[in-house]
């Protein structure tokens, strides 16, 4: 633990550094959860943090030191599940994994895509820009917001 350091305990040493017990380089620690929906409505939660520091250290430092501390506290309680279940092997998720509802489509679009089975970008890049105005009251306009949402957001073309 810490002691309080007051006038009475401090060293006049030259090689002996004082430290109040309030030191801290990080200054604030801010976070936001937020919800990304994938296949198979499985939905994965991202965490944004935001640490200011006193610039004594990076806050990248901050938190890998703070990673490092937590996991060596922690760390004794992991439970390594892959010993007894060797079939949980996990898999990578690619943005075609994506489900559409993340496209922030427009109402009717989103609705004619869904009639006819498409739920992820994966699904979606099957098709052509022709093929998808052949689909029931999905027209040239429906077809353009597509297009633009899979090239803004994915850097993606339908032929």
């Amino acid at each position: 633990g810490y002691l309080v350091l007051n006038d009475d305990s401090q060293s006049n040493s030259n090689d002996f550094l004082n430290i109040d017990v309030l030191f801290t380089p990080v200054k604030n620690v801010n976070y936001e959860i937020r919800d990304s929906y994938k296949v198979d409505e499985k939905i994965t939660e991202i965490l944004d943090l935001e640490i200011t520091t006193d610039g004594s250290i990076t806050p990248l430092e901050a938190l890998n030191k703070s990673s490092q501390i937590l996991q060596a506290l922690f760390g004794g309680l992991i439970i390594d599940e892959s010993k007894n279940n060797v079939s949980s092997v996990p898999t990578i998720e690619t943005e075609l994994d994506i489900l559409i509802e993340e496209l922030q489509l427009s109402v009717r679009s989103y609705n004619c895509l869904k009639r006819v089975n498409i739920l992820t970008i994966a699904d979606l890049v099957q098709y052509s820009v022709k093929e998808l105005k052949e689909i029931k009251n999905f027209g040239q306009k429906s077809a353009n917001e597509v297009v633009k949402k899979l090239q803004d957001r994915f850097d993606i073309s339908l032929s």
